[in-house]
Formats: C-alpha cells, sequence, structure tokens
C-alpha cells in the first residue's frame, strides 16, 4: 500500500518560495517530503503555458484550481435499494436495455448509475 498525501496550501507557498529561490523540482520534494513527481505534477497542472502570468507558479490561483478539480470530478453514486427496484421493474417489466435505463435514469437524476453496473449486477 502506498503512503499518499495530497499537498495543501502551506506547501503551495512553500514550493513558490523555494522556485523563486532557484531550487529544483528534486530538492523542493526532498524538502518537502513528497516524490518528485508530486512537485513535477503540481507544476506542470497549476503553472499556466499562456496569458497574463505564464511560466509563473502562483500558490493562490494553484490552490484554487485544486479545490475547482476537486469540486468538479464525478462523485460515486450510491447503488440503493430504491434505485435496484425501479430498474428490477424497467428490465423485467418494461423490458428495457441498462443503457437506455441508465439514459433515461440521468435526465431525472444526474446522480444514476452507469449501464456497466446494472450489467454487474445483473
Amino acid at each position: 500500500m502506498t503512503n499518499y498525501k495530497q499537498l495543501g496550501q502551506e506547501q503551495r507557498y512553500v514550493i513558490d518560495r523555494l522556485l523563486q529561490q532557484g531550487k529544483s523540482q528534486k530538492e523542493i520534494a526532498d524538502v518537502l517530503g513528497y516524490h518528485k513527481s508530486t512537485i513535477s505534477r503540481e507544476l506542470r497542472r497549476n503553472t499556466p503555458q499562456r496569458g497574463r502570468g505564464a511560466k509563473e507558479y502562483n500558490p493562490d490561483r494553484a490552490q484554487m484550481k485544486t479545490q475547482r478539480r476537486h469540486q468538479e470530478k464525478n462523485k460515486r453514486v450510491i447503488f440503493n435499494d430504491e434505485m435496484r427496484g425501479k430498474i428490477a421493474k424497467q428490465l423485467a417489466v418494461e423490458k428495457l436495455s441498462p443503457e437506455l435505463i441508465a439514459q433515461m435514469g440521468r435526465r431525472e437524476n444526474a446522480d444514476f448509475v452507469s449501464h456497466e453496473t446494472i450489467y454487474q449486477w445483473v
């Protein structure tokens, strides 16, 4: 099992300060106690390549971008008994395919299971 930890606001300020001092990504990783790929990924994701502030790491902007990514990522959908009952009826009585059930379910409720989940359940 890997030991996984995410960067926080304080670490992003340290990254910024060390970058301004001319430290390498490996040196920054050693100071913070992270793997060098974590620092590389942080800089690649959160350093703009064009426009105002291009090629300049901004810890506040990096934190905002990270929070936005976490808010917008897909959430795990709970496949509860109510949903199972509705799907069972659609499969047995209405003779609908899992693909159609999933598509119709997402129109009513954005947090509906995928057709793959329905196939695994059946």
